[in-house]
């Protein structure tokens, strides 16, 4: 049996939708002090467990949505000011066990001749990666590094 098979076996169902439909059924009455609570916690950029993550999805007022939006505004700037990044991912492998129906690369797709790059061929990908933002107009450069 392959690594692969047998990793696919273990950990048949990546989403657990039972535990989300509990969590989002939990956050629907959650009180208002719980809410802003969570704002707080997200503007000291602590992170959110997936219970806190419920209960912002479930939000139904106006001003609290506005209010999400706001904080999350705050964040990205604080983090990324304004520039936009670019994030190039280096596929080392196709293969996968997830089932996403957006991905080429579901489970499902029978089609896809899968592959894996060797470390030499990794190593051969990382100065294409490093010289990118060089091939991006000189105006942009500056908002890539």
């Amino acid at each position: 049996m392959t690594l692969l098979k047998e990793w696919w076996m273990m950990n048949e169902k990546i989403i657990n939708d039972e535990k989300i439909n509990d969590i989002l059924e939990k956050a629907r009455t959650s009180p208002l002090s719980t809410i802003y609570r969570i704002f707080e916690k997200a503007k000291e950029k602590r992170g959110l467990n997936l219970e806190e993550v419920g209960i912002l999805l479930n939000l139904a007022d106006s001003e609290h949505i506005q209010e999400l939006f706001n904080i999350a505004h705050q964040i990205k700037e604080q983090i990324y000011g304004e520039r936009l990044v670019f994030f190039a991912p280096l596929y080392v492998s196709d293969f996968c066990v997830n089932d996403c129906e957006y991905c080429n690369f579901h489970v499902r797709n029978k089609e896809l001749k899968r592959r894996k790059l060797s470390l030499e061929e990794i190593e051969e990908s990382i100065p294409f990666l490093v010289d990118l933002p060089k091939q991006l107009p000189s105006d942009e450069i500056s908002s890539c590094l």
